[in-house]
């Protein structure tokens, strides 16, 4: 839209008292001054004078916080230079479900990963998350930090890993795997394992049982 017009007067009427003719005439200055600052008509969002939101006011309504949602375990399997990992309902796990805190559930989601290229006797750290937007599991990585094929593990807990656990539209996934680790074997063995909940409230099993 273009520039608006000015208006040299304000409308009059004879039958108008002179208190309703002062406010016309207010109006008319006031609507002058923002056409002279070349404002234009917008609606919605953009019109705000501060289109910013704040998610920490009161004046929103959240549908759910995301790190308090209750989710299903994962299961993992360590060998001397890798670890599989699975939400798929095979090796003792369950198709992951996402119990959010507005009521909502997403189930289910199958899957499984496997993360090569690791030393024996070590253990690493992993961050998953489910990405709201994409709809799928998501492992985070930080450049030059992570390492394996795909890099999604961690030889320290990272901060910047778990940052990215927690951003908006991603649900936190087996937090143990973050805490507590996965311990691959000594060379030549193998094991079995499964990972704890994952989200706000979830634990880390006992033996490296459930994350």
């Amino acid at each position: 839209m273009g520039r608006l017009r000015q208006y040299t007067q304000a409308p009059y009427d004879d039958a108008l008292g002179d208190q309703t003719k002062q406010f016309l005439d207010w109006v008319t200055t006031s609507i002058n001054t923002l056409v002279g600052q070349n404002l234009t008509l917008q609606q919605g969002f953009a019109a705000l004078n501060q289109p910013t939101v704040n998610p920490s006011t009161a004046q929103l309504v959240s549908a759910g916080s995301r790190p308090q949602s209750i989710t299903t375990a994962f299961t993992f399997v360590p060998t001397s230079t890798g670890v599989t990992f699975y939400w798929d309902g095979t090796n003792g796990s369950q198709p992951l479900s996402i119990y959010r805190d507005d009521g909502t559930v997403v189930s289910p989601v199958v899957g499984n990963q496997t993360v090569s290229g690791l030393s024996p006797s070590t253990t690493y750290y992993f961050y998953p998350y489910y990405d709201e937007t994409l709809g799928a599991v998501r492992w985070a990585v930080v450049s030059g930090v992570s390492i394996g094929t795909p890099g999604y593990a961690f030889i320290t807990k990272n901060i910047l890993a778990n940052q990215q656990q927690i951003m908006r539209n991603h649900i936190p996934l087996a937090s143990g795997l973050a805490i507590t680790g996965v311990t691959t074997t000594a060379s030549g063995t193998g094991s079995q394992g499964s990972g704890g909940n994952g989200g706000g409230g979830g634990a880390f099993g006992t033996g490296g049982r459930l994350v």
